[in-house]
């Protein structure tokens, strides 16, 4: 089961994505769980079994604690792959991600087992906030052609979801309107109805 949370933990063998679907290259460094690098954010979603392991949840706390710090403007999202005992984290910058997976190992060595899969991803978890910021507060001071609902961060780091009604979806007036409103990071309008969270926090 994919989880979103915080952050996770890393390890010390490399492993090297070239390209979704084109292979993998592998980089022995030493033993431990592996890092696992991703060009983009096309990966398949894990669906492994319902349990996650305190392990798992363990180092995402640890990276949390990383993402919520220094690697802020670089940490896009985060989800929890029981079945494969790591973490897939979201990131605009790879290196940097790796070096938030380790200074996440350094700071909770007891979550040294657990895998970190690096997913690179377009927008950082701070960006897409200020964008959902954005869009609430034009929501609250009705400034929009149609109603919403709420907006909330992406899974992966691909923008943010705005809810509106049947009438908004079908406007592309409305659907600029919104994208201008959010700024840079995309916007995918989504049916929506009154009652959702104004903002799902990550």
């Amino acid at each position: 089961m994919k989880r979103p949370l915080g952050l996770a933990l890393a390890a010390s063998a490399l492993l090297l994505t070239e390209a979704c679907g084109t292979g993998t290259k592998t980089v022995a460094v030493g033993p431990g769980a592996p890092i696992t690098v991703v060009s983009n954010s096309m990966t398949p979603s894990p669906t492994g079994t319902p349990s996650i392991s305190v392990q798992v949840e363990n180092a995402a706390s640890a990276l949390g604690e990383q993402g919520r710090g220094r690697f802020a403007d670089i940490w896009g999202a985060l989800a929890l792959d029981g079945a494969n005992n790591q973490v897939l984290l979201y990131a605009t910058d790879v290196q940097r991600a790796e070096q938030m997976a380790e200074a996440a190992r350094a700071a909770h060595p007891d979550t040294a087992g657990v895998g970190v899969k690096i997913i690179k991803c377009s927008h950082s978890a701070k960006d897409e906030h200020a964008a959902v910021e954005r869009i609430i507060a034009a929501q609250q001071a009705k400034t929009l052609m149609f109603e919403t609902y709420g907006a909330s961060p992406a899974m992966d780091g691909s923008g943010i979801r705005v809810y509106t009604s049947a009438e908004g979806l079908r406007s592309p007036g409305f659907a600029k309107q919104v994208q201008d409103t959010a700024g840079p990071v995309p916007v995918t309008l989504v049916l929506g109805a009154k009652g959702v969270p104004a903002a799902a926090g990550r």
